[in-house]
C-alpha cells in the first residue's frame, strides 16, 4: 500500500499512522475470518495499487493508542487485551478480546 499526506499531517503523527505494529498470530484472525472474502482477495491482489491518505488512518491510530492504554491498566478482576488461539481443520485461528470481567464472565 502507498501512503499520501495530502493534509500535511505532522510527520511524527503521519509515521505513527503508517507504522503497522500488528503481530499476526496463527494462520488467520477472527476479524479476517468474518470479513467478506472478496475484500481480502482484492486487497491482496491489488496491494501495490492501493493508496491511502494519512488522515484516513487517524481513527485507527486513536484505536491503537486506546488499546495500548487499556493493556497498561490490567488488574486481577479483569482479563484485558488477551489473545486466544484455536486449532481447527489444520488452521490456527486467533482473536484478541478487549476485556473479560472475571467475576461475571462478561466480555
Amino acid at each position: 500500500m502507498k501512503w499520501t499526506n495530502r493534509h500535511n499531517i505532522d510527520p511524527v503523527i503521519a509515521q505513527a499512522v503508517m507504522t503497522d505494529d500488528y503481530e499476526a498470530v496463527g494462520d488467520i484472525s477472527v476479524t479476517r475470518l468474518v470479513r467478506p472474502p472478496q475484500i481480502t482477495y482484492l486487497e491482496h491482489k491489488h496491494q501495490d495499487e492501493l493508496v491511502q491518505d494519512v488522515v484516513d488512518g487517524l481513527y485507527a491510530l486513536e484505536g491503537r493508542a486506546l488499546h495500548h492504554i487499556l493493556d497498561l491498566a490490567r488488574d486481577k478482576v479483569r482479563l484485558q487485551e488477551h489473545r486466544l488461539t484455536v486449532d481447527y481443520n489444520g488452521w490456527t485461528i486467533s482473536g484478541r478480546f478487549d476485556v473479560l470481567y472475571l467475576e461475571t464472565n462478561i466480555l
